[in-house]
C-alpha cells in the first residue's frame, strides 16, 4: 500500500469498517427494508412489488406501508 496516494490510504480503516447489524432479526429487517424500498422505487405498484419480490400482493402492500411511507404520494 506504500505505491498509493496518502488520500487514500488516510480513510482505508473509515471504509472498512462497517456497521453490521447486532443481530439477526435487525440483519432480516434491514434487508427486508432495502429490498421493498428497491422495488417500491421501481415498480410503484404493490402487484409489481408482489411479483418482484415473489410474494403475496397483501403482503407487499403492509410492507410498502410500513417502510416506503416517505415515498408513497410522491
Amino acid at each position: 500500500m506504500s505505491d498509493l496516494p496518502e488520500m487514500i490510504t488516510e480513510n482505508v480503516e473509515q471504509v472498512t469498517q462497517i456497521d453490521l447489524p447486532t443481530s439477526l432479526d435487525k440483519a432480516l429487517d434491514e434487508t427486508k427494508r432495502i429490498l421493498i424500498r428497491k422495488s417500491y422505487q421501481t415498480y410503484k405498484s404493490s402487484r409489481k412489488v408482489a411479483k418482484d419480490l415473489s410474494i403475496s400482493q397483501t403482503k407487499a402492500s403492509a410492507l410498502i406501508r410500513e417502510y416506503c411511507g416517505d415515498l408513497m404520494n410522491k
